[in-house]
């Protein structure tokens, strides 16, 4: 029998925290903790299929609208440290060109970097395409803007810029709003 709390409130749902994941890195020691949110499924289920994580980065000191060191865990790169940081949790060095984006320490050949125009294109071997945008063309830091499936079946996602920082605002899919972001006017 599973009790959470004094309130007496009974589930099995307790016993399978599944959705939250934490932990010490033993080799550095710095701790993370991720919460499984949902999975959005774009495209009346015709894909592609998002998985809504929010972690905890113990390295990462702004607070990106969900508090310090607390964010959505979506693909990334900033081009000022020279991270890539892809939404599975993996991070790579990368350079950006003016019409090249290539990875430094890239060994297993999963995914494909590329550039188009001001966006920035990985490929994954499993045929999922993310495009990585940046709101001008002196910024530093590239957000996903879209992730199109293997099919050609499209995620769009809507920033707005508040505080010095782009915040997602939505997710949407080819027909209809998934989620919506709704920040107080004090963040």
């Amino acid at each position: 029998m599973t009790i959470s709390g004094a309130s007496g409130v009974y589930s099995n749902a307790y016993n399978f925290l599944s959705f939250v994941s934490t932990g010490v890195d033993p080799r550095t020691g710095t701790y993370s903790c991720n919460f499984s949110l949902s999975n959005l499924l774009a495209n009346t289920l015709s894909g592609p299929s998002i998985p809504l994580v929010l972690g905890f980065n113990s390295l990462q000191s702004d607070d990106l609208g969900f508090g310090k060191g607390w964010g959505l865990q979506l693909s990334n790169f900033n081009r000022k440290t020279g991270k890539l940081s892809l939404s599975d949790g993996a991070s790579h060095m990368a350079t950006v060109g003016t019409s090249s984006f290539v990875l430094k320490d890239k060994k297993v050949k999963d995914l494909k970097t590329s550039r188009s125009g001001r966006d920035l294109l990985i490929e994954h071997k499993s045929g999922i395409l993310e495009v990585l945008s940046s709101h001008s063309s002196s910024a530093d830091q590239w957000l996903v803007s879209k992730i199109y499936s293997s099919e050609g079946r499209v995620i769009h996602f809507d920033y707005g810029w508040a505080a010095g920082r782009s915040n997602l605002l939505a997710v949407r899919d080819e027909s209809r709003r998934l989620l919506t972001i709704d920040r107080s006017s004090n963040l």
